[in-house]
């Protein structure tokens, strides 16, 4: 799975925010596959922060083309 090309300043809480948008995306689709494009997702707003409560809060359309770039490396590695 690709990562998206976050601007990491501190990974503290990344797996913790992989594993939760993994779970998110996998009731939303029941696709493995998109559940981990979503904790992908999910992981590079808390790597882009320096502590994990600083995280970003993104709107659903920023989440949303965060995704689309992570679901197009995905296909293009499929």
């Amino acid at each position: 799975m690709p990562a998206y090309p976050a601007q990491v300043q501190d990974v503290t809480g990344a797996g913790d925010a992989y594993c939760g948008g993994f779970l998110a995306g996998y009731l939303i689709t029941s696709d493995p596959v998109a559940a981990a494009q979503h904790g992908t997702v999910s992981a590079s707003y808390v790597a882009e922060a320096v502590g994990a409560l600083a995280t970003a809060q993104p709107t659903r359309a920023e989440a949303q083309a965060r995704l689309n770039t992570v679901a197009a490396k995905t296909a293009c590695q499929q």
